[in-house]
């Protein structure tokens, strides 16, 4: 055991006092300690792999245990937990949350715990925090550039794990990230910005409303997300459910299975376990199956865990949009509220004609009727082109809905009533409809909302 007694300071009352306090925040309070010095907490829960270092700073500094337990995450540690089996599984790496200043790998290790039998390598990373001496002034925000060393940390630490695939019997192709808070914010700059490969899908918690989900940046990765938030959207605090479900949102509109949850407490509304009844909102790719604030009942539609929505990608059945011709973003991918900025398709020339074809994928839940409703307009063509919206349950048989002909944007919205009873997935595709041989003319579909909605009497459509 090394020696984690205090160093001796000679000086007046007033000066001890202030050199004391130095000494605490600037890591001087006692030699270094290794981790498998450290009480985590595991219990019976103690990691496969404990304490794995990624980088250098794989120590901790006792101030930060005495003073402060939740800066414990203050390194560049993390734990693998590894199922029975020769693997290799996917796995899901978690980073936690505390402002850049605080917080720690063991205030998670229960996530594991929601991940029973479902064959996934669960990681969870500890990663550098801002500097202590001035977090303990009372700073209560991070330099961008510490900001900046925590991103970097967890890049890290993916590679090093991707380049340990074997240890820790992972499949380095099929990685899935999520993150509290700054963990959540680590985690989007991962994906969004340095478009890390192989991750397949992000569980976001409590997203920071500072956090840059614009459609640009999305269309640069696309994958599955879902985004968990304590507060109701339309709330935009600093923990923002208006940015959360915008994300999600956004995110389905490119043709991504997407999922949002709002409202609750603890652990139950993140939707790790099978227990929804604490959410007031639910939604599902383009579909409310509860909104309590807004009056729509609960369909009743049941969500995946975390484990199911994971197996579910890593076997195929996470939907994707299929398209002839191209996909580009004004300001904004569409909404289901009405805000003049646009997903925008563009016909191609296929063969000896223009063409345009694109699909999304919508899960509904148990309601008695509902209503597609699409706020769209087109470019005018010379081949009097127009666009189709057709549904299909099998992508065999497909029903004419309604024909986008308007080329300006009155701000209003078309719908078609779905026959009583559908349920379950329903495919939704536009196509041109015009491809007669040498008519090449391109034309563009600017679609500013789409959404499948059950049919509740005296809500209006888009609220």
């Amino acid at each position: 055991m090394k020696n984690t007694s205090q160093r001796k300071l000679t000086a007046t009352p007033l000066v001890v006092v202030l050199l004391t306090l130095s000494a605490i925040t600037s890591g001087l309070y006692g030699e270094l300690l290794p981790p498998d010095e450290i009480n985590w907490g595991w219990g019976s829960n103690e990691p496969d792999f404990p304490n794995q270092a990624y980088g250098e700073t794989s120590e901790l500094d006792p101030g930060d245990i005495l003073v402060d337990s939740d800066r414990r995450g203050n390194n560049q540690l993390f734990d693998v937990w590894v199922p029975d089996g020769e693997g290799p599984f996917p796995v899901y790496i978690f980073a936690h949350g505390g402002g850049f200043r605080g917080g720690s790998k063991i205030l998670y290790q229960h996530l594991k715990n929601y991940l029973p039998d479902e064959n996934i390598v669960f990681i969870n990373v500890n990663y550098r925090l801002m500097d202590d001496d001035r977090y303990y002034a009372g700073k209560k925000v991070p330099t961008q550039g510490e900001v900046n060393r925590a991103i970097n940390d967890v890049r890290k630490l993916i590679n090093h794990v991707k380049g340990n695939a074997n240890t820790y019997k992972i499949d380095p192709t099929k990685i899935f990230v999520g993150g509290n808070s700054a963990g959540g914010i680590i985690m989007s700059e991962i994906i969004y910005s340095f478009n890390e490969p192989d991750i397949l899908g992000f569980w976001s918690l409590n997203t920071w409303k500072t956090n840059d989900y614009s459609g640009a940046r999305l269309a640069e990765y696309p994958i599955p997300v879902v985004q968990v938030a304590f507060d109701e959207d339309p709330a935009n605090r600093g923990h923002s459910a208006r940015v959360a479900f915008k994300h999600a949102e956004r995110n389905w509109f490119l043709g991504n299975s997407s999922i949002f949850m709002g409202g609750g407490d603890g652990d139950y509304s993140f939707g790790y376990q099978k227990t929804y009844s604490h959410n007031t909102q639910l939604w599902r790719d383009g579909v409310w199956i509860k909104d309590i604030p807004r009056n729509i009942a609960d369909t009743g539609e049941e969500l995946p865990t975390l484990g199911e929505w994971i197996n579910d990608i890593v076997g195929g059945i996470s939907p994707q949009a299929t398209t002839i011709g191209s996909v580009s973003v004004h300001s904004d991918t569409p909404a289901v509220y009405s805000d003049n900025t646009y997903l925008v398709l563009t016909e191609i020339v296929d063969g000896s004609s223009s063409a345009l074809e694109y699909e999304w994928t919508f899960n509904l839940g148990a309601s008695e009727s509902f209503i597609f409703s699409v706020e769209a307009f087109c470019t005018s063509s010379s081949d009097n082109d127009n666009f189709i919206f057709s549904y299909s349950t099998d992508r065999i048989n497909w029903t004419e809905m309604l024909t986008i002909n308007k080329t300006t944007d009155d701000d209003t919205a078309q719908v078609y009533s779905l026959p009583s009873g559908t349920s379950g997935t329903i495919y939704v595709d536009v196509l041109d409809t015009d491809r007669s041989e040498n008519h090449t003319s391109i034309g563009s579909l600017y679609i500013d909302t789409i959404s499948i909605k059950a049919a509740y009497p005296n809500i209006p459509y888009g609220q």
